[in-house]
């Protein structure tokens, strides 16, 4: 082989060398940028749990609210329900003590 052909060769090696080079480097730059459109799935995923969760929590938190004014309104109208039944109790009581005492009183009886 001559010269000029053992070169022209060589430059064809180098030149294959240099391709197979730029296709490793594409390779892994085209790897790398898949781990981060990975990453970047996963990421919004997550942010869409966080907001999920927020959500939920959120919705939570008004039907507590809810239930906490629910069991107040029922609280008062029980309060409401109690002063009248006390209310009836104590006018019975006066009642109770008004007769015994009409019932008791001096000369009544006699």
């Amino acid at each position: 082989m001559t010269a000029d052909l053992n070169q022209a060769l060589d430059k064809l090696i180098l030149s294959c060398e240099n391709v197979l080079r730029s296709i490793d480097e594409a390779r892994k730059a085209d790897n790398r940028r898949r781990e981060l459109e990975s990453a970047l799935i996963e990421i919004t995923l997550n942010h869409k749990e966080d907001r999920q969760i927020t959500k939920e929590m959120e919705e939570l938190d008004k039907k507590l609210v809810d239930i906490e004014n629910d069991i107040k309104k029922r609280i008062k109208e029980l309060s409401k329900r109690l002063e009248s039944v006390k209310n009836a109790y104590n006018e019975r009581v006066k009642k109770g003590v008004g007769e015994i005492r009409e019932l008791v009183r001096p000369g009544k009886n006699v």
